[in-house]
């Protein structure tokens, strides 16, 4: 593939003029924001009785292999397709919601919640507790919409705020416990995830997680960070209003360069941190230093992230929600031994940076690729993986302003060939090497 190649004039020309305004526009603001963090809100942080340790994906599938693994925690989601798969135009703010409390128990009337009943009862009768997400916004996880995928941009952004604070509100009345409008069986969830990676939204929409994605994603919601903003405070909000003894937490997406994200006009994560840090009572961390090469294993890198989000997080305690180490594809050189060793390393350097707990990301997965993967990528994932680690904005977006087609038809697949190699267990059902390392660990508390 020719580093050179041309892309379509159209696309070029807008993508470029609005990355490069932003980048402009941020590298004369970002300066003073840094400067100017909100202070540490008031109150004692909450405290973690004892280290969380967990797994981080998998269905009711892999509820019996985290309860044979011997750890206490399990992270599922409910999503809110599972429960209410379209959506009319309510025309909804925040506001009304809340002026309009009979609402929520409409709401949960009308819904079908036996999807996400079945596995946080399942989750609890194993013995686990759950960590939930509610609120993701990936383009599996939400709504139809008017025959199309539901987003911000499509529903509008105000009405996106109230449909989704009421879904909420719903999900976590249904859990907390409290005898009205609850789950049958007594199931309560205590731990709530808000969102999935929201600090880097605009990016995983570009990697094509979100809609609009790729290319279309630039000037969408998922880059505007007031809106991101206001999201996190809603889902914060409904939390407290249906269970304000129950736990919260934003897992930060920790891997992406503070220079890249500068020229997107997004804060680094360590800054996203301090400004979203009234809106949680946890801060959850997601590091996945060995997503683009196998070696070295870089799992001592979480002693630092731990180490500095405690810092951003005024001290509140910080939980690695996710992480973990593929052992596949094999062609990118990644092995079954990478991951035990990593498993290991990002341990014990999460507890020596101060960790209260660690949730590892994969259980099971599916072991397999449709994506060829040429010496030609092998040879792109090197050189821009290079860049990526220096921060080096201007260089990868010339590159993707060149090779936009050949990275949105092929390149991104072949980056994430390692989503289905996550898991401890082999998918003939044997166990890795992972599993006996991470076993060992969950026996060791």
């Amino acid at each position: 593939m020719n580093r050179g190649d041309p892309m379509a004039a159209s696309r070029q020309s807008a993508a470029e003029s609005f990355s490069w305004f932003g980048f402009l526009v941020w590298g004369l603001v970002a300066p003073l924001l840094s400067a100017c963090l909100p202070p540490c809100p008031p109150g004692e942080p909450v405290e973690i009785p004892e280290f969380i340790l967990g797994t981080s994906q998998g269905g009711s599938e892999s509820v019996p292999l985290a309860a044979e693994l011997g750890v206490g925690w399990m992270r599922t989601q409910v999503t809110w397709r599972s429960v209410e798969p379209v959506v009319t135009n309510r025309g909804l703010s925040v506001e009304d919601v809340d002026n309009n409390p009979g609402l929520v128990a409409e709401y949960i009337q009308g819904c079908d919640w036996s999807v996400p009943d079945t596995l946080i009862g399942g989750i609890l009768q194993a013995g686990l507790k759950p960590l939930v997400i509610v609120g993701h916004g990936y383009a599996g996880t939400l709504p139809e919409f008017q025959g199309a995928r539901l987003t911000p941009d499509r529903i509008g952004r105000e009405n996106y705020l109230g449909q989704i604070y009421l879904f909420a509100r719903a999900v976590v009345e249904r859990y907390n416990g409290d005898g009205e409008l609850d789950a049958p069986g007594g199931q309560v969830v205590r731990f709530w995830q808000l969102e999935n990676e929201l600090n880097q939204a605009f990016l995983t929409a570009v990697w094509g997680w979100r809609e609009p994605s790729f290319l279309d994603a630039f000037g969408s919601a998922w880059q505007d960070w007031s809106f991101l903003t206001r999201l996190l405070e809603a889902l914060s909000a409904a939390v407290r209003v249906e269970d304000a003894s129950a736990w919260t937490t934003v897992n930060f997406h920790t891997d992406v360069p503070a220079e890249i994200n500068r020229g997107f006009s997004l804060p680094s994560w360590e800054n996203a941190i301090r400004q979203w840090v009234s809106h949680v009572d946890i801060i959850g961390l997601d590091a996945y230093p060995n997503y683009y090469v196998p070696q070295p294993v870089r799992g001592e890198r979480l002693t630092e992230r731990v180490a500095s989000a405690s810092e951003m997080g005024c001290g509140k305690p910080v939980v690695v929600v996710e992480t973990g180490y593929p052992t596949g594809p094999a062609e990118r050189g990644y092995t079954e031994q990478g991951q035990a060793e990593y498993i290991r390393e990002a341990y014990d350097a999460s507890v020596a940076g101060g960790a209260r707990g660690f949730f590892l990301f994969g259980v099971k997965t599916g072991e397999s690729h449709s994506v060829e993967i040429t010496p030609e990528d092998l040879a792109n994932i090197e050189y821009l993986g290079d860049l990526y680690e220096q921060g080096a904005f201007a260089e990868l977006l010339a590159f993707a302003l060149a090779n936009a087609e050949y990275l949105e038809a092929h390149f991104a697949d072949v980056l994430q060939t390692v989503e289905p190699y996550w898991g401890l267990v082999r998918s003939d059902g044997g166990r890795k090497a992972g599993w006996d390392v991470f076993q060992s660990i969950a026996g060791g508390l």
